[in-house]
C-alpha cells in the first residue's frame, strides 16, 4: 500500500473554515483534496475558507482550467476562498488560478502572508 500524496486538516475557526494542507501536488491530488475542501465547507456549512497549503510538486499550467472546470459547480463556487502557499515560487500558478477561478464566478484571493489571508477572510462579509 503506498502512502497517501496529501494530508488534509480542518478547523472551524467561528467565522470561517482553516484547512491545512500537506504532502506532494498534481494533478489527481488537486482534483481530490480541493473536493473533499468543498464537501468539509459545505457539511459545516461555511461560506468563507482559508486554505493553508504547504507541498512540495505542482499542477502544472494547462491542468488548472482543468481543475477550475471540474470545481465551478461544486460547493465552493459560493465560498469566498483566502489562499496562502508556503511555497513562494508557485505564485504564478496561483495566480492563473486565482484568475481562471474568478472568471467562472468565483470569490477568491492570493496572499503571500498568513497573517493578512487570516485578517482578510475573518473580516470578510
Amino acid at each position: 500500500m503506498s502512502a497517501p500524496e496529501y494530508f488534509l486538516s480542518f478547523e472551524d475557526r467561528g467565522d470561517y473554515l482553516y484547512t491545512l494542507i500537506t504532502g506532494q501536488d498534481s494533478f489527481s491530488a488537486s482534483l481530490r483534496y480541493w473536493n473533499e475542501i468543498a464537501d468539509e465547507a459545505a457539511r459545516r456549512g461555511h461560506r468563507r475558507l482559508l486554505v493553508h497549503e504547504c507541498m512540495t510538486g505542482q499542477v502544472r499550467t494547462r491542468e488548472i482550467y482543468a481543475l477550475i472546470m471540474d470545481l465551478k459547480d461544486s460547493a465552493l463556487k459560493d465560498v469566498r476562498i483566502a489562499f496562502y502557499d508556503e511555497n513562494a515560487g508557485d505564485s504564478f500558478m496561483n495566480m492563473l488560478g486565482k484568475l481562471a477561478a474568478n472568471f467562472r464566478g468565483g470569490d477568491v484571493r492570493i496572499f503571500s502572508d498568513l497573517d493578512a489571508a487570516r485578517d482578510w477572510i475573518a473580516s470578510s462579509p
